[in-house]
């Protein structure tokens, strides 16, 4: 039984190392593509606001791409590396995630 529950544990914890990796890989792309202005302070949110509001459609792509495509590999992981294989360790993992993506665009100036 403890086996069980930390091998389900370990699952949703190794489960968010690949979206993890491959959302901020594809955020560093965007930055890559339309840094920052040098002037821009990162803690002010109204200046990071307008920021965003002025990115093309191409870099808010590659950024749903990032968290659509590392959302499904990390679910994969977890499920398949879950106690027998059981879809919950993905929809845990998948949860997660859909949660931080409802997050930042609440935080954002995202179009709709």
């Amino acid at each position: 039984m403890i086996l069980a529950i930390g091998r389900s544990l370990g699952a949703i914890v190794v489960g968010l190392i690949p979206a993890s990796l491959f959302v901020i890989g594809m955020e560093i792309i965007g930055e890559a593509m339309y840094p920052f202005p040098a002037d821009l302070d990162p803690n002010d949110m109204k200046a990071v606001c307008a920021h965003v509001a002025r990115l093309p459609s191409t870099v808010l792509l590659i950024g749903v791409v990032g968290w659509n495509v590392g959302t499904f590999l990390s679910s994969w992981v977890a499920t398949r590396l879950g106690t027998r294989r059981h879809p919950a360790h993905g929809i845990g993992v998948g949860s997660f995630f859909f949660l931080m993506a409802v997050t930042n665009m609440g935080l954002l100036p995202y179009p709709i």
